[in-house]
């Protein structure tokens, strides 16, 4: 489905939002993306807890330029 909603960093950068059951949603990549342009000290941990096949369970942490998690 074709949404024109969009959201926007601080710098500009400008992202689709989807419709996901009726409200808007930013897809993982971009999120990724905007984390990465306003904190780039910051790390992005990922790991993999599950897998099957053709899925899998991820857990990412988010982590300051000290170390110090965030989320």
């Amino acid at each position: 489905m074709n949404n024109p909603q969009t959201v926007r960093t601080k710098a500009g950068t400008e992202f689709p939002l989807r419709d996901m059951k009726g409200k808007p949603y930013l897809d993982a990549w971009y999120r990724v993306v905007w984390v990465r342009e306003e904190h780039p000290t910051w790390a992005i941990e990922n790991e993999f807890t599950h897998m099957g096949e053709g899925w899998c369970i991820a857990k990412s942490t988010i982590k300051d330029e000290n170390g110090r998690i965030l989320a």
